[in-house]
């Protein structure tokens, strides 16, 4: 299968492929048209790339989503 590596990792990470495709700026339609066949490693690179940025910001929205449910009291 063509970019398994990727395909895999964007399962480990539960990443969407449509978010891969906003993250780099592309339908998700030009996306699974270029994922059908190997991608030269600078591609790859940018998609593995949008993965982890992804992920990131995933982490940074729960970590301020569960920060705003704590209330302080005195």
């Amino acid at each position: 299968m063509c970019n398994a590596e990727i395909r895999q990792e964007m399962k480990k990470c539960g990443v969407r492929q449509w978010q891969v495709a906003e993250a780099l700026g592309m339908s998700e339609g030009l996306l699974s048209r270029k994922m059908r066949r190997e991608l030269d490693p600078e591609t790859k690179e940018a998609v593995l790339s949008a993965i982890d940025r992804i992920v990131s910001e995933n982490a940074q929205a729960k970590i301020q989503s569960a920060g705003s449910r704590f209330v302080v009291e005195k």
